[in-house]
Parts: C-alpha cells; structure tokens; sequence
C-alpha cells in the first residue's frame, strides 16, 4: 500500500512538474519549437475538417482534440530544449517517466475538458438568461437535424472516428517527442504529406461512392462533383462496397502510431535524466 501511495505522489509531482518544472531561459529555441507544432496543430484540424465536411463534425471531438493538444505539451516540456530543468533532474527511472508521461497527458487533456465544459455551460446559461430576459424567449430548442445526422452514422463510421482520433493523438505524441530537431520537422511534413493524400482517398471514394448511390436511387439528378476535397466518411462511409477494408487500414495505421509513440517515448526517457 505505502508503495502505490509513493506512486500516485510521484505522479502529482510530476504533473505539477511538467507545468512548473520547465527551464525557461531559453526563450527563442521554446517560441521556434511551440511554432512548429502549433502549426503542426492547425494542419491535423484542417485535414480532420477535410474527412468531417459537409455540416458532420467529428463526434468526441473536445477530448481527442486537448489530448492531442497535451501530447504536443508533454513533447515540449521534456524537450532538451529545457534541458537542465527541475523535470529533467528530477529523481524518476525511466520506466515512471515513460507511464507518468501517459498518465500525465491524459490527466490533463481530462482536466481542460471539464473545465472548458463547465465554462461553456456556464457561458450558455448566461447568454440565455440574458435572451430570456430581454425577449422572453427560451433559447434551448431541440433541432432534429443534429439527431438525423447522428441516426445515418454505422457502426463503421464510430469505428472510423475512434480510430482517426488515436492516429493523431499518438502520432502528435510520437512526433513531439524526438529529440532531433531536423528528424522532427522532416517527419511532421512527410507525416502531413502521407496523411493528406490518404485523407483525398478515403474522401474521394466515400463521396462517389455516396453520389454514385444517391444518382442510382434518383436522389441527385443534378450537379455530380467530379473531385472531393472533404467528405463527412463517418457517414458515406456505409456507401462503400467494402467499408471494412478502410477500418483494417486505420486499425494499421493507429496500432503503427502507438508503436511509434512508445518508441519515441522510450527513447527520450531511456535515461534517469531528460
């Protein structure tokens, strides 16, 4: 028992760490390096808008979205870029810094989203207080669309959405924790590149084959698009004729993330010191 206490207080001390505990001294290498993977950052949002188009945004998308966020954060915290740091000397083996890491991005990301949940509920209610105050209406109207929408997605399009959101979340993890500057850059523009063109695949064949549908059932009649930059797959892609063969994909491609975030991990905190 006293030894899995040691463990939870470990822990917290490393989460308060990984805010408080980085050197900051070295301001201009920190500011090029949060650039870099902020910019990383809105590239993986404008592809996931490209496979979430037409009105259908990713469901679950606040959570996965901070857990990338934070997978980002801990690569730029245990950076060398901070090195010597009160994290970096700090007395964990390699094996806590590798679980405490995980551990300690998933916390966070947990923690943002109540708190922007909360927030957002609360700024809600003050706006509609507000509207009822002043017009005596009520702002909280169901709308059936969001319903329907939600009605046509299979059970390969949830799949689809889960597993897009740990390619990116160990893929950001993976990529903000090598050490090499140059290696990183390189393999975030080959990461987007490879990313993209599978993005125009899967959404060029999820849209034919759901204009292709829709013309055989006499529901277009009308503008047929010739190239898809975005499709909603979580919903077209039950049109395919074998939408299976895109899940065992992704499946690849997130156990392939996973493998490489454990990699990188390991080597970052392969030593007692960062």
């Amino acid at each position: 028992m006293d030894k899995i206490k040691k463990q939870f207080k470990d822990f917290w001390a490393y989460c308060r760490l990984l805010k408080y505990g980085a050197n900051q001294t070295d301001k201009t290498n920190i500011r090029k390096m949060i650039v870099v993977m902020m910019v990383a950052f809105v590239c993986g949002m404008i592809i996931l808008g490209q496979i979430a188009s037409s009105g259908g945004a990713l469901r679950f998308t606040i959570f996965p979205l901070f857990l990338c966020a934070m997978s980002i954060a801990t690569g730029i915290v245990t950076s060398s870029v901070y090195r010597p740091s009160l994290i970096g000397v700090s007395p964990y083996t390699p094996k806590q810094r590798i679980i405490f890491s995980y551990l300690a991005t998933l916390l966070r990301a947990i923690i943002i989203t109540v708190i922007w949940t909360l927030a957002m509920i609360a700024f809600i209610l003050v706006i509609a207080l507000i509207a009822f105050v002043i017009s005596g209406e009520n702002i909280f109207v169901a709308e059936e669309g969001a319903e329907s929408v939600a009605r046509v997605i299979s059970t390969y399009g949830y799949v689809h959405e889960v597993l897009i959101w740990i390619i990116f979340a160990f893929s950001a993890y993976a990529i903000s924790h090598l050490n090499s500057k140059k290696v990183r850059n390189i393999v975030l523009v080959c990461f987007f590149v490879g990313i993209e063109i599978l993005v125009l695949i899967l959404v060029n064949s999820c849209g034919f084959a759901k204009q292709n549908y829709d013309i055989a059932t006499g529901v277009n009649d009308g503008v047929r698009e010739v190239f898809f930059l975005g499709s909603d797959v979580a919903v077209t892609i039950a049109y395919l004729a074998r939408p299976w063969v895109v899940i065992v994909v992704e499946a690849v491609l997130a156990v392939a993330a996973i493998a490489a975030s454990v990699y990188c991990s390991v080597q970052r905190y392969k030593s007692s010191k960062i």
